[in-house]
C-alpha cells in the first residue's frame, strides 16, 4: 500500500500521542489502529524484508516498546479496553460481538469534554457507531466497510487529509483527538498492484491473493 499515510502500528495497538499542537500542555493527540499486523513482520523489529519503510522512519524518532500486552486477542474488546481504560467485561464486552456499554467514558469523550475537537475515521464494522464506539466524538467517518472484499487504507487516510486540511482551513486554535483505525491487513490478503517487494516474486506457496485461511483446510491442497 503506496500512500502517504504508513503510520501503521505494531499488532493491534501501536500508538502515538503526537505533540503537534500549540501547546505542550494540550497537545494533539493521534491515536492509529491497525487490525492483525504482526510486530514481527515489520523491519523495526527484526523481520529481514523491507515491508513497513514509513513505520521504519517514524519509529526512529519515537519511542518503540519491545512487549505489548492486549486485553484480548481480537479487535473489539481490545479497542474498547484501549479507549475506556477498563477491561472489556468492565464495559460490557464478553465473548460476542456486541455494542460497549453507554455508561463506559470513552476518550474521545473525556477530551472532548476538555476542549478537544475528536474525530475518528475507521474501515472495521465491529468498532462502528451501530457498537457505540462513536460516544465522544464530533465526527464519526465510517463509510468504508469492505471487510475482505476490497482495499480501504487509502480511503482511510484520503479521508484523514481532507479533515485535517478543512480543519486547518478553519483556523481554530483547539487541540484535537484523532482516531484512525485501517482494516487491510486482516487475513484475507490481496495483492497491491502499486507495491511490490522484489524479494516476494520467488514466492510459489499455496496463498493467493484475495483467498482466505479457511482455504488451506481444504482437501484439494492435501493439507
Amino acid at each position: 500500500m503506496l500512500f502517504r499515510s504508513h503510520l501503521y502500528t505494531a499488532i493491534v495497538l501501536f500508538t502515538s500521542a503526537c505533540a503537534l499542537a500549540q501547546s505542550a500542555e494540550r497537545p494533539n493527540v493521534v491515536i492509529i489502529t491497525v487490525d492483525t499486523l504482526r510486530a514481527d513482520h515489520l523491519s523495526c523489529y527484526g523481520y529481514d524484508k523491507p515491508t513497513s519503510p514509513r513505520i521504519d522512519e517514524f519509529a526512529e524518532g519515537a519511542t518503540r516498546y519491545a512487549q505489548c500486552y492486549s486485553q484480548a486477542p481480537w479487535t473489539q474488546p481490545s479497542i474498547g479496553s484501549m479507549m475506556t481504560g477498563r477491561y472489556p467485561s468492565e464495559v460490557g464486552i464478553g465473548f460476542a460481538i456486541e455494542p460497549i456499554s453507554q455508561d463506559a467514558e470513552m476518550l474521545a469523550e473525556l477530551l472532548r469534554d476538555n476542549g478537544y475537537d475528536t474525530a475518528a475515521i475507521i474501515s472495521h464494522v465491529i468498532v462502528n457507531r451501530s457498537f457505540q464506539y462513536d460516544q465522544g466524538f464530533d465526527v464519526f467517518i465510517e463509510d468504508d466497510h469492505k471487510m475482505h472484499d476490497g482495499i480501504t487504507s487509502p480511503k482511510v487516510t484520503e479521508d484523514t487529509i481532507a479533515w485535517l486540511e478543512a480543519r486547518a482551513e478553519s483556523a481554530t486554535d483547539k487541540p484535537f483527538f484523532l482516531w484512525l483505525h485501517y482494516f487491510d491487513p486482516h487475513y484475507e490478503y490481496i495483492e497491491h498492484e502499486d507495491y511490490v517487494i522484489d524479494a516476494f516474486d520467488e514466492y510459489e506457496g499455496e496463498v493467493k491473493s484475495g483467498e482466505t485461511e479457511r482455504f488451506l483446510g481444504d482437501e484439494r491442497h492435501n493439507l
